[in-house]
């Protein structure tokens, strides 16, 4: 009962850490999102913490929302688009930049 009880408090741990490690990206976001006015290309990174990372890509100019699933292992992104659903004109997927243990992806104005 205790090897459960320190299993789940570790599983506890690791999802507080990468709460507050989401939290401090939003948070960097909202920041560079605020002087986006004067920039004409926004990259937006997305680190590897697993093999699949979900994750929902916020266009900085018109707030335009894509969730989607990253392999890093086979370097391919998923999007979950709706049938009608298509990318805001300031996001080209495959406009994505690939790293060691990250992608980039680049909103332009």
């Amino acid at each position: 009962m205790h090897l459960r009880w320190l299993a789940e408090q570790r599983r506890l741990q690791d999802l507080d850490q990468r709460w507050h490690k989401a939290a401090l990206v939003a948070l960097r976001e909202i920041y560079f999102a605020k002087e986006v006015s004067s920039m004409t290309t926004v990259r937006k990174v997305v680190e590897r913490t697993a093999e699949t990372e979900e994750v929902t890509l916020i266009c900085p100019f018109c707030n335009a929302e894509y969730d989607a699933e990253i392999d890093f292992a086979n370097q391919t992104v998923t999007f979950d688009l709706a049938p009608d659903e298509t990318f805001c004109q300031h996001f080209d997927p495959n406009d994505s930049e690939w790293q060691e243990n990250s992608v980039v992806f680049y909103f332009k104005s």
